[in-house]
């Protein structure tokens, strides 16, 4: 992979936090979540039937499902709304991201999605996105999703990259709807 990711973004946020980096892996052991590949884990995304897609609820599982198909479809940008903007991007598609749901120390659901590598990591307080908004308007980019919570507050923006992306975008729609509540 290119060098790209060289760049350490760190910023803590309420709701959620990326880091970027380049190297080993970040974290020395993957203790209960497990990996993949070498280390024998398989994916536990991307089993969702179209009708519970497509049903309101799921909370933390059906945003993990959808960052997961999202990432397999194509390259994205993701930009990280709060008390500061930081965006990343990352191609994740062919098995490359790892997504794992865990409690908080207080009780909050945390969505991890990173990169097998380790040059990219995204974290999000699941428990705080209610809802997820596929736009699809000539007023905005062309594959432009957004995470916000129950106050409309933006957490996460994505924005699929790549020459296809209309048509990937297309998809995504057809699986879930031009807006995904989560509660």
């Amino acid at each position: 992979m290119e060098n790209f990711y060289g760049r350490l973004l760190l910023l803590g946020l309420s709701a959620c936090a990326v880091q970027c980096f380049t190297g080993h892996p970040w974290w020395p052991h993957d203790a209960g979540r497990g990996a993949r590949g070498a280390r024998g884990v398989r994916s536990a995304w991307g089993g969702l039937t179209p009708q519970q897609r497509r049903t309101p609820g799921g909370g933390a599982q059906h945003l993990a499902e959808f960052l997961f198909e999202t990432a397999q479809l194509t390259p994205c940008r993701y930009v990280v709304n709060g008390l500061a903007i930081v965006e990343a991007t990352a191609d994740l598609r062919a098995g490359r991201a790892e997504i794992s749901v865990q409690r908080s120390p207080k009780g909050r659901s945390v969505l991890q999605m990173r990169s097998l590598d380790g040059s990219f990591q995204l974290k999000l307080d699941a428990d705080a996105i209610s809802t997820i908004e596929l736009q699809d308007s000539e007023d905005t980019a062309p594959g432009l999703m957004r995470f916000v919570d129950a106050q409309g507050r933006r957490h996460l923006t994505l924005l699929m990259l790549g020459e296809d992306v209309d048509a990937r975008f297309q998809i995504m729609l057809g699986r879930w709807t031009s807006k995904v509540m989560l509660k």
